[in-house]
């Protein structure tokens, strides 16, 4: 009996630590957005991207690079919620996979951030870390 008991007990912790370490590793953003520059007669919301007029203008990228993940997390981390009531031109869609929380991040190409259908003060650290992954410059 003690014999299976040694034998359980490793496991079932080896288990959980794996398990929290694939926890860590699930953390990916997943980015929809339109080539720079480009203009629209109308206003874009965050679920125009994906539709069918739209998709041979829409670009995607997934990112996994771990450093990249953690510069983007402090930034997105300390947006603040912003007082006003606006509607945002869309240009980018950010899909964040943190953990077990999936938040949608929407974002003019100059200015105006949304999470969540909430808007966020302008930052343009956090905007410029994005286009320069996407746009690569």
């Amino acid at each position: 009996m003690k014999l299976l008991l040694y034998l359980i007990i490793p496991f079932l912790t080896f288990n959980c630590i794996s398990k929290k370490n694939s926890y860590e590793n699930r953390k990916y953003i997943e980015v929809f957005y339109l080539k720079e520059g480009l203009r629209y007669p109308i206003q874009l919301n965050c679920n125009y991207l994906h539709s069918e007029l739209m998709k041979k203008n829409v670009k995607y990228e997934k990112i996994d690079n771990q450093d990249f993940i953690k510069n983007f997390d402090k930034k997105y981390k300390a947006l603040k919620t912003s007082k006003d009531q606006r509607n945002i031109d869309v240009r980018i869609q950010i899909i964040y996979h943190n953990d077990k929380i999936i938040d949608t991040i929407c974002m003019g190409e100059h200015f105006d951030i949304q999470v969540n259908g909430i808007n966020k003060e302008d930052s343009k650290g956090f905007l410029l870390m994005i286009k320069q992954k996407i746009y690569k410059y």
